[in-house]
């Protein structure tokens, strides 16, 4: 993690958000407190391999392209081998590292898996990293909203997301967090008071 705080600091804290969702959804997953602990730690290093890839191309505007995407793409498996070879970790920490973009449709990278053939620490991972993103101001692209974000996720389960993970994180997720305030169908404006789980998107 100093390794990455170094490197920079938005991948750093980009990490730890990645870390705490995925605990989030793997908790409520039903997973057990060692395969917990293995999914943190895939979760928070599984930008790891960025650090060995220029940073103007990381930081680049996107979409990059060419050449540039083809480096970047690199990135899970440069992560999980350099994990891989300094640490010892078990094998599902290395998967949840190296899979982390594949899709769920199998159009993801690098090994082109599909469905229950990506491991389920990289299927979390890929969830919790993509929410992130999207709700993170990056060069060339605004910050949306939670919830714009999360219609997102939902009109993408199936391709790029496993929908049973989509379902969880759409129920534990506040996408309209106690304070905040929304503009209502008929034009009022309201403050959210409290949330509801069985209504994320109400």
């Amino acid at each position: 993690m100093i390794d990455i705080k170094n490197y920079d600091d938005f991948i750093y804290y980009h990490s730890i958000q990645v870390g705490l969702i995925s605990i989030m959804v793997g908790v409520r997953y039903g997973l057990l407190q060692e395969e917990l602990c293995q999914l943190a730690t895939a979760a928070f290093l599984h930008d790891i391999g960025k650090r060995f890839i220029d940073p103007d191309i990381v930081n680049g505007t996107w979409p990059l392209r060419g050449q540039d995407r083809e480096v970047f793409k690199s990135h899970p498996k440069l992560g999980a081998e350099f994990v891989r070879g300094t640490y010892r970790f078990s094998p599902q920490v290395y998967a949840g590292i190296l899979e982390h973009h594949e899709w769920y449709n199998g159009q993801g990278y690098p090994l082109n898996k599909a469905r229950d053939e990506i491991h389920l620490y990289a299927r979390i991972i890929k969830l919790a990293d993509s929410y992130d993103a999207l709700t993170s101001k990056r060069p060339g692209r605004a910050a949306q909203a939670p919830s714009d974000a999360m219609e997102f996720l939902m009109a993408m389960a199936g391709v790029q997301f496993d929908p049973n993970l989509v379902n969880i994180l759409m129920h534990k997720a506040a996408v309209y967090p106690v304070g905040c305030e929304v503009e209502l169908s008929n034009g009022t404006h309201a403050v959210v008071a409290q949330n509801f789980e069985d209504f994320p998107l109400r």
